[in-house]
């Protein structure tokens, strides 16, 4: 067993879908299937059940999913610990930072922290710095194992607790996002009124949001027909199209591409329909870690910036 196959699988089980995995792994489909296979004869069970319109895992590939990032992981750092080992200084030449899906979808993300990332390697030659993307309980883990140094996630104000520090870098609402061509008076009513209408998708796959969504219809005391979406794109695609209303936080809403995409507020949610983007770390004995430099710098970047470039 290859450690290159056991990204193929990683690719494969969290798209879930063979094609997006083998255009982000730049193989082609049937290279990636010939991979699959090879790894299953190998382990001798079966990873994946697929037929023309769906691929789930298996149990045994539900066992295999975390265990195969952990050693990924550790693979990833391997070199940088071995080639830096000598002392803290050296050591303080690599960082692997873990980005949650749901906190990707905002652009302002990518531009603060690999704008803050170049500047520390301006001041730290050599620094070189691995990003991943990764789940919240699997991101949440790694951090407690000190498998990655930093964390990015949008939370609801649950706490994480000591040894982790937490940052939080800016705060947002959930939105109801839907296509329409007139504008809508931003009342609970109106919520109310597109919700039946329109239904509401969530991501079958993000327990987190969907059980902050769910959260925010009981306050409402709403009940609208629910749809499923696989990817974060094809649920935005179905909110620009007109198929569907979501509830997603308003700072990704502002980059959907379409005029006539509306929002309305949540408030009458009684706090339900905040978030936070946050940043996490491992405390340590010294104030001067590169994580903690990062994150400062980042906060920093984020103080000086117009109001409605953040929300």
């Amino acid at each position: 067993m290859e450690l290159r196959q056991l990204r193929y699988f990683v690719a494969v089980a969290d798209t879930l879908n063979f094609s997006r995995a083998a255009e982000s792994l730049y193989l082609s489909q049937s290279a990636l299937s010939k991979q699959i296979q090879a790894l299953e004869q190998e382990l001798g069970v079966t990873l994946f059940e697929r037929d023309r319109r769906s691929v789930v895992l298996t149990r045994a590939g539900r066992v295999l999913l975390p265990e195969a990032k952990s050693l990924l992981l550790r693979s990833d750092k391997l070199i940088p610990l071995l080639r830096h080992e000598t002392d803290d200084a050296e050591r303080q030449r690599h960082i692997m930072i873990g980005v949650e899906p749901r906190a990707d979808g905002d652009s302002l993300i990518h531009r603060i922290l690999t704008e803050q990332i170049y500047r520390e390697r301006q001041v730290r030659p050599g620094l070189r710095a691995l990003f991943l993307q990764m789940e919240y309980g699997d991101m949440k883990k790694a951090l407690m194992d000190e498998e990655i140094d930093l964390a990015l996630f949008l939370h609801a104000g649950e706490p994480l607790g000591a040894p982790l520090t937490l940052k939080t870098l800016w705060d947002d609402e959930m939105v109801l996002a839907f296509r329409s061509p007139r504008e809508y008076p931003d009342e609970p009513d109106a919520v109310r009124a597109v919700l039946d209408r329109r239904g509401i998708i969530l991501l079958e796959n993000e327990m987190r949001g969907m059980s902050q969504v769910l959260q925010i219809l009981g306050r409402l005391g709403a009940t609208p027909q629910i749809r499923f979406s696989g990817t974060r794109l094809a649920m935005c695609l179905s909110v620009e199209s007109g198929e569907s209303a979501a509830i997603l936080p308003r700072s990704v809403v502002r980059r959907l591409a379409h005029p006539d995409v509306r929002t309305l507020s949540l408030r009458e949610a009684g706090g339900a329909e905040r978030i936070w983007l946050a940043a996490a770390w491992r405390e340590t004995e010294k104030e001067d870690s590169l994580a903690a430099d990062v994150v400062r710098g980042a906060a920093e970047a984020i103080a000086l910036l117009p109001e409605e470039d953040v929300r």
